[in-house]
């Protein structure tokens, strides 16, 4: 049987710890927090941190699983992204992996999901996933605290 399971984050601010439910397994997750951005430089500013959802069940039992994210809500597309305050944006995205080749989405536009398989050890058995963003350089931001929500869904 496959269960989906959805819950928004938001991206750029550090936030408390959310969490949502559905069947066997629930997802937790602490946002991506970029830190100040310097207006006009030409580097990178990169981050990175965790998605992590338990399963519970019977011992043994293999959960296959796939994580998919959505294009968020401050922009038209997956790539790039954007943090939005007020009229005002900035461009950023989220990857897979640590060389950010890889635009972590819905699989669909030339995105990724991350799939895999946890076994369920003796009671709730947590999962981490790394995440890894990047707001780009060369842009010219006025100053504020700049969000954005994406909806992440874990299929098992």
């Amino acid at each position: 049987m496959r269960r989906a399971l959805s819950w928004l984050t938001a991206v750029w601010m550090l936030l408390a710890p959310s969490a949502a439910s559905a069947g066997s397994c629930t997802v937790n997750s602490a946002g991506l927090a970029f830190g100040p951005y310097s207006s006009g430089v030409s580097w990178h500013v990169d981050s990175e941190g965790t998605l992590s959802f338990t399963c519970t069940g019977v011992m043994g039992e293999v959960v296959v699983f796939t994580v998919s994210l959505s294009a968020g809500g401050g922009g038209s597309g997956f790539n790039p992204r954007r943090l939005r305050s007020g009229a005002n944006e900035v461009q950023y995205n989220v990857y897979t992996d640590p060389a950010r080749t890889r635009v972590w989405g819905d699989g669909t536009s030339g995105t990724f999901t991350e799939t895999g398989s946890v076994s369920i050890a003796a009671g709730p058995t947590p999962k981490n996933l790394p995440i890894y963003g990047r707001v780009f350089g060369g842009q010219s931001p006025p100053p504020g605290t700049y969000t954005d929500s994406l909806l992440i869904t874990l299929s098992f």
